[in-house]
């Protein structure tokens, strides 16, 4: 599972489905990280950020990440 934060350190985080091994997943970038969606077939996530109004993308193993 993946899940947003917009505290003092804005970040997007995961972990498996019964809370074990969280960890975040991206930290650099990010003010206001919303709106989560992952597309399983292509391996990818995606958020907008509200505060810097762009929509990104990413792998799931971390690499390729992309405005869109």
């Amino acid at each position: 599972m993946f899940w947003s934060d917009w505290g003092t350190v804005p970040n997007i985080a995961k972990a498996g489905m019964d809370g074990s091994e969280p960890h975040v997943f991206i930290k650099e970038g990010l003010q206001w990280p919303t709106g989560l969606a992952l597309d399983y077939g292509n391996k990818r996530l995606y958020w907008l950020d509200a505060k810097y109004h762009f929509i990104e993308s990413i792998n799931l193993d971390g690499s390729d990440r992309r405005v869109l």
